[in-house]
């Protein structure tokens, strides 16, 4: 027999190898001579050589010559053998093999051994590698040994039988009679087997739900003898019998329980007293809570109860581990949508502490439950509380706290002004973080409060005056500025005009600004031509544009000399080109107009509802037998006047012939022509959808030169005031008859309290009464939503 190297030895030298070159090289003529001698068949030191290759093997290093020797291994009558031969097969074998067939004969002659650990190598190991088709060969022999006469022998079944409904769920039924008899077993380890598998049984076949729920009686009965036993040596953990097997059975009640009240009822009382008698004192007493709470919230437990489960996370948010405040704030944000709302409110003021916890993972939990809790009661207090928090975040906290705040804070705000001063305060606190999409609602919403505007104005210029570095807060700020910044000059403390334009000018040679800021603060200054009085700060602001003429900024560039020339050649246009932006206005019921802010819906025109047989004859039409159709490519834009549109002198009429006044440039640049109004009934507007933050509406223009014809302007609006909404596709259809050809939107992104528009053309020559159906789907949110709806109500014009 050669000479061989015990394997301490080998760990000794691979673990004084220097570098690992060093180590490589061992390993490789280790395993060189570990061949060699396997190919000598020397049974009396196989084991050893295969004990070096697994070490070997754990080292990262390929062992996988070695799996034949694991099986010679196994089917020796050393038990020092089958040990190594079954640790070698769990570790180098896996259910991917093709040696499978003969180590799953070998296990299964295992399984009628004498010795109860060698059947419990046998069962280890086929847990460990377990493939479905070992599963089919070996679950009725493994369900035999449920009725062996040693208890360890009876645990490994149970749990190599949980392996095998895990692999394949249709060998559930195998086991499925005998949950029973394991949880009625005497041995705590078989019992915490038996609620394994059929817990697992309940995951992998929900159709034998109603068959285990037979067993909830067995299960509180086990529970309650676990809470009464006093003192149990063997399964003692701390002060509490066995938790282990507690949290597994509250685990497979919770599965029986779910949406059953019958044996929620069986469940109740014994969650009572788990959740009253269990020392929370200890970290094992907390597990058992924390399962008891899962449980609760799961089943359908009394109002009593759950609120007791409610309170039990109330007391972990105290708790000085930072493990068991993260799962309290974890489960009470799945909870805080549900009944059990009002509960969770009463420990508001401590999630509001956990703000200040120095664990960035238990403050972003607690700002993600703080904005759950908002109501209208509330959102004063918790508000504050949260920007406080914002002086101090790290950034990603920062980052996240702007992009959520905005929807609270417009959907419960008690006040208008309470909502101009909380996102004024969120400008100042944290404004470099506000997304582009935020930055056009905040405009929008301080745009709306004109009785506002001295105070917004005043804390903008601040605000910018203090840091000019963030681009969002410019942004905000110059718009602001150029609107309504008048007002500066004519409250306390009171602000020349001279500096105001002297504050945008430098923000206009600020090297901190990116190219849009500067495009802002641009036009900021060409309104304030028309907003201030003093003759000399307005040839200032001609002077601050002409010097922009030749800059290398292409956009800065072309508006000076937009500007300029308007300064230069239509000065008596400037006025009504820059006037102040006019709210909404809505028609009241009596016919009378009110001004508005911009967030106000009106549903006055929403399409009434069809009779079912009139949606039914529609609803073919864009089945799957038909193809709906799809936008084409888009043809010239029928434009109209667009000064008319911004002198707000009405709605724009079709035109039948344009006469442009000169041909110089800009006249094309401003699009000024002269236009001739059609003497024929103007066509009313219609809204064919309004209704979850969508409001869709259609205008008509009639073709003189061809009566079945007519185009339809669709827009689509998002009246939301800080969502965006995303991949919005509109599609129409109209019955047999009918021609429609739809052009291409102008975007297919709609940012809050803005619109889109596309163009389609119907041809009637049957001039039958027009009814359309319509479908739209957008993202809001990361939220896809589909809808249609029937458009019924087109005007009676378009038909005579």
């Amino acid at each position: 027999m050669p000479s061989l190297q015990k394997v301490k030895d080998l760990i000794q030298q691979i673990r004084a190898c220097k570098t690992a070159a060093l180590e490589r090289d061992l390993v490789n003529k280790e395993c060189a001579k570990i061949r060699d001698t396997l190919s000598l068949e020397h049974n009396d030191i196989r084991h050893i050589n295969v004990a070096k290759l697994l070490y070997i093997f754990m080292l990262g290093y390929p062992a996988h010559f070695g799996q034949m020797e694991c099986l010679k291994l196994i089917s020796s009558n050393s038990f020092t053998d089958k040990k190594i031969g079954y640790l070698g097969s769990s570790l180098l074998l896996d259910e991917r093999q093709d040696v499978h067939l003969l180590l799953t004969n070998s296990i299964k002659k295992e399984f009628n051994h004498s010795s109860q650990y060698v059947v419990g190598l046998a069962l280890s190991t086929l847990g460990c590698i377990l493939s479905a088709e070992m599963g089919r060969d070996l679950s009725t022999e493994v369900e035999k040994l449920f009725s062996h006469k040693h208890s360890y022998v009876r645990k490994k079944a149970a749990l190599c039988a949980v392996r095998i409904v895990s692999k394949d769920g249709d060998l559930a039924e195998n086991f499925k009679s005998s949950v029973k008899k394991l949880l009625s077993d005497r041995n705590h380890g078989v019992v915490l087997g038996g609620v394994a598998l059929g817990t697992v049984i309940c995951q992998k076949r929900p159709e034998f739900l109603e068959d285990l729920r037979h067993n909830v009686s067995h299960l509180v009965k086990l529970m309650r003898t676990l809470l009464q036993t006093t003192h149990a040596p063997d399964h003692d953990v701390q002060g509490v019998t066995d938790p282990f097997l507690q949290v597994n059975i509250l685990t497979f009640l919770r599965t029986l329980g779910k949406g059953d009240e019958t044996s929620t009822e069986s469940m109740n009382d014994i969650l009572a007293q788990v959740a009253t008698n269990t020392d929370s004192g200890r970290n094992v007493g907390n597990a058992v809570l924390y399962e008891t709470v899962k449980t609760i919230m799961e089943i359908q437990a009394e109002k009593g109860l759950r609120v007791l489960a409610i309170n039990i996370l109330g007391r972990f948010l105290l708790n000085s581990d930072k493990n068991i405040r993260y799962v309290a704030l974890n489960t009470l944000l799945k909870s805080v949508h549900t009944a059990d709302g009002p509960a969770i409110q009463r420990h508001r003021t401590t999630v509001l502490d956990c703000l200040k916890d120095p664990d960035i993972s238990i403050r972003r939990r607690a700002v993600e439950l703080c904005f759950a809790l908002i109501t209208k009661d509330n959102i004063e207090t918790l508000l504050t509380e949260i920007l406080a928090l914002l002086e101090t975040a790290p950034e990603e906290l920062q980052m996240y706290v702007i992009s959520n705040i905005f929807i609270p804070i417009e959907r419960y705000a008690p006040s208008q002004e309470w909502h101009v001063n909380t996102v004024l305060d969120l400008i100042r606190t944290a404004g470099g973080f506000i997304r582009d999409d935020q930055v056009s609602s905040i405009i929008a919403l301080f745009a709306s409060q004109t009785e506002y505007h001295p105070v917004i104005s005043a804390k903008l210029y601040k605000a910018v005056r203090e840091d000019a570095s963030l681009q969002p807060v410019v942004q905000v700020s110059v718009w602001c500025l150029g609107e309504f910044g008048e007002t500066l000059t004519t409250q306390e403390p009171k602000i020349e005009e001279t500096e105001i334009i002297s504050t945008l000018n430098e923000l206009m040679h600020s090297t901190l600004l990116n190219s849009m800021s500067k495009v802002f603060t641009f036009n900021s200054l060409m309104k304030l031509s028309v907003r201030l009085k003093q003759q000399s700060n307005i040839d200032l602001i001609k002077c601050i544009l002409a010097n922009y003429t030749n800059n290398m900024d292409a956009e800065l560039q072309q508006r000076a000399v937009e500007y300029s020339t308007l300064f230069k050649q239509y000065d008596y246009l400037r006025a009504n080109l820059l006037e102040e932006i006019p709210l909404k206005v809505t028609e009241n019921e009596d016919g009378t107009g009110e001004e508005t802010s911009l967030d106000v819906k009106n549903p006055k025109n929403v399409a009434p509802a069809k009779k079912p047989q009139e949606m039914d004859t529609l609803l073919g039409i864009l089945g799957p037998s038909d193809p709906v159709p799809q936008p084409t490519a888009m043809n010239g834009v029928d434009t109209n006047n667009i000064l008319l549109d911004i002198l707000g002198t009405g709605p724009v009429l079709p035109t039948t012939q344009e006469t442009p006044v000169n041909g110089n440039d800009l006249d094309s640049l401003l699009g000024m022509t002269t236009l001739v109004a059609d003497t024929s009934t103007h066509i009313p507007s219609i809204t064919a959808y309004e209704k979850n933050d969508i409001c869709i509406t259609f205008s008509f223009e009639k073709n003189p030169s061809n009566p079945g014809s007519f185009k339809i302007k669709m827009q689509a609006k998002n009246t939301t005031a800080f969502v965006e909404i995303t991949e919005f596709l509109f599609q129409a259809a109209v019955p047999k008859g009918f021609e429609i050809k739809m052009d291409q939107p102008d975007s297919n992104i709609i940012p809050a309290q803005a619109q889109i528009e596309q163009l389609m053309t119907i041809m009637n020559p049957s001039k039958a009464p027009v009814k359309m159906l319509i479908r739209f789907s957008y993202v809001m949110n990361g939220t896809k939503t589909e809808d249609q709806a029937q458009v019924s109500n087109f005007p009676e014009e378009l038909t005579n």
